[in-house]
């Protein structure tokens, strides 16, 4: 592998202006309406006034009464990941309803993979972050290998992905935690904003668009991640000898 960091920027930027009207469309509908629509009807754990004592016992009665509906936001998500890889990898260049339908097919392969580098993830973490983000960085791909080697099953694709970012996790790493930091921290200020006018009993109507704004950032967040893990995928699957 020879691929570098503005080569995969690069890709990404040409998948984006040839595929941009359906990107947006996908990426509406599965990644933007779900996080506003959390964002607007999930409530957020009350911890105003609870001490350290009581912070586990507020967030287990919160995952319990709201659990549910973040699994279900989780699921979609995935869904649209797998959709956009699928649309983007698939050699055969389905239509959109032939990738729904196999996308659909895939979503149990994608929930375990992904399942799974979390895990690995939350273990590293326990020792130091950038294990953790070393850990994400090397699982990174286990996605597009589900969507590319489906029969291989999700623990095989996890695996595909750490010997396809071999010498390269450091990097992939890093352009992961460049797009989430960017994303995050423009969601977090909409949100900061947002927030701020409900604490001061504003209007509603000047809620609504910085909650907008603050899914829109999420949301672009999320797609800038799958286009980053097609361009790596495809990067480091070519041939040395045709590069």
């Amino acid at each position: 592998m020879t691929w570098s960091f503005s080569g995969v920027l690069a890709d990404v930027r040409a998948i984006w202006r040839g595929e941009r009207d359906l990107l947006v469309r996908v990426a509406s509908v599965f990644f933007f309406l779900p996080t506003l629509a959390a964002r607007l009807f999930l409530p957020m754990p009350n911890l105003e006034g609870a001490t350290r004592e009581d912070l586990p016992r507020v967030l287990s009665e919160w995952l319990a009464g709201q659990g549910g509906w973040i699994a279900l936001q989780l699921v979609v998500l995935t869904f649209g990941s797998g959709l956009i890889l699928v649309l983007l990898l698939d050699r055969a260049r389905p239509t959109l309803g032939q990738a729904m339908i196999r996308t659909l097919k895939l979503l149990p392969l994608l929930l375990i993979a992904w399942t799974c580098v979390l895990f690995a993830m939350a273990l590293g973490s326990m020792l130091l972050f950038v294990v953790a983000l070393y850990l994400g960085g090397r699982g990174f791909l286990s996605a597009a290998a589900v969507v590319m080697r489906p029969e291989r099953g999700p623990f095989a694709a996890v695996v595909d992905s750490v010997r396809l970012t071999a010498r390269r996790g450091w990097m992939v790493a890093a352009l992961a935690a460049m797009v989430f930091v960017a994303s995050y921290l423009a969601a977090l200020i909409f949100g900061i904003f947002a927030e701020a006018i409900v604490q001061g009993g504003g209007s509603p109507m000047l809620q609504a668009p910085l909650e907008i704004l603050t899914a829109a950032a999420s949301a672009a967040g999320s797609l800038a991640m799958v286009l980053l893990q097609a361009a790596i995928y495809r990067a480091a699957t070519v041939p040395s000898s045709g590069m």
